[in-house]
């Protein structure tokens, strides 16, 4: 400690006397590792020696599937954040590079304790968990390891059947391996999944994303969460047919038994899958204003060329400027108009009416070629002014 001192007290004694003389100075920094730094001393506001002190955090086992290892990975009170990552057991790292690779190929980052599910795995394999610590300085301390194996797929909680994928929906049958269970499942993009098991203070655990909404539920009805939780439950042999999903995108669904008291009584089982993509249509779509705008009172004339599906929409001019792009536009709207398989039209249309809601706006008249509900043409757009209540 005397010698950190004394380092401390000739660095600022010498940084002290260089601020008094118009000369330039550098200090130098000669590490063990051999490495070299040097600053300017005009550049350099304070020198301070931290205590350096070595954590790690606890990893444990929270439960395996055939697809999934799942782990609690528990912060010691001295420190500050980690990071993590899931490798093939068979993937060794040298050990004198093992913070280097973490530090660069790390999955998961956090401050606090966290329930991490690792997906997407193969079954019946082993794979490392490695998990490294900062200290409350923030400087890399020790580093944890783990070394779970996925299991059988015929010890898998639940078996999911996808009977059916299409652009926009998937049609999927669960069976519980245990009948007397009560389960929750449900589809979303994969991305989603991934949202849902890291957003506010879910710490990667998704059973906190549904607790969430189910309370969300239970307030509008005076209610509790378990209560609503109930409602949702399935039991036996089930089969969901999910409708507006994205298309040609990972997704990802969920299955997890829970009991009355809203306590997990089963690993949670995942299965990925893919929405197919739309098939390009050759439908050349024409818009036209049918007569002048009035107030609330659009009519839109449409030609096309073949009689494939097409989707009509009013939008502000509003929406339409705060996308990067055309497509991302096109894209947004489609996915986030509920019904849309219900609001095609198909062949040529004298008059399709509107009743755009702003007052003395600029919108736009957009057309699109759908095919199951998602774009497979390039759209149309024609801006108009909505004219003021008079």
């Amino acid at each position: 400690m005397k010698k950190y001192i004394f380092l401390l007290l000739a660095a600022c004694q010498g940084l002290a006397t260089m601020a008094q003389e118009n000369v330039a100075y550098k200090l130098k920094v000669n590490l063990a590792s051999g490495e070299k730094f040097a600053f300017r001393a005009d550049e350099v506001d304070s020198i301070t020696f931290a205590n350096y002190e070595k954590v790690q955090v606890n990893l444990s086992k929270r439960f395996v599937t055939s697809t999934t290892v799942a782990v609690n990975i528990e912060l010691q009170e001295n420190s500050k954040r980690f990071y993590a990552l899931c490798l093939p057991a068979e993937q060794q790292i040298p050990e004198d590079q093992v913070k280097d690779y973490i530090l660069k190929n790390k999955t998961v980052e956090a401050e606090t304790s966290y329930k991490k599910s690792f997906d997407l795995l193969k079954p019946e394999t082993e794979y490392t968990i490695y998990a490294l610590a900062f200290d409350m300085n923030d400087i890399p301390s020790n580093v944890s390891k783990l070394t779970l194996k996925t299991g059988k797929v015929s010890d898998d909680p639940f078996s999911i059947a996808i009977n059916k994928i299409t652009n926009r929906s998937v049609d999927y049958t669960v069976t519980p391996k245990d009948p007397s269970i009560k389960y929750y499942t449900l589809s979303s993009t994969l991305d989603k999944y991934y949202e849902d098991c890291t957003t506010g203070e879910n710490a990667g655990d998704v059973i906190q994303h549904y607790i969430a909404m189910w309370t969300q539920f239970a307030s509008w009805y005076g209610s509790t969460w378990q209560e609503m939780m109930k409602l949702d439950l399935k039991s036996g042999t089930y089969t969901n047919n999910q409708i507006e999903l994205l298309w040609d995108t990972d997704q990802m669904i969920v299955v997890f038994g829970m009991n009355d008291a809203g306590e997990l009584v089963t690993p949670i089982y995942t299965q990925s899958y893919r929405t197919t993509a739309p098939k390009p249509s050759n439908n050349e779509i024409k818009i036209e204003l049918a007569k002048e705008p009035a107030y609330r009172d659009v009519v839109v004339k449409t030609t096309v060329s073949n009689n494939d599906d097409y989707f009509v929409s009013v939008q502000p001019a509003s929406y339409v400027d705060k996308f990067e792009s055309t497509e991302e536009m096109i894209n947004h709207l489609c996915y986030n108009t509920h019904g849309i398989a219900g609001l095609t039209h198909n062949g040529s249309k004298e008059a399709i009416e509107f009743r755009p809601s702003k007052p003395d706006q600029d919108y736009y008249v957009i057309a699109v070629g759908l095919d199951e509900g998602a774009p497979c043409t390039k759209p149309v757009m024609l801006k108009f002014h909505n004219p003021a209540n008079n």
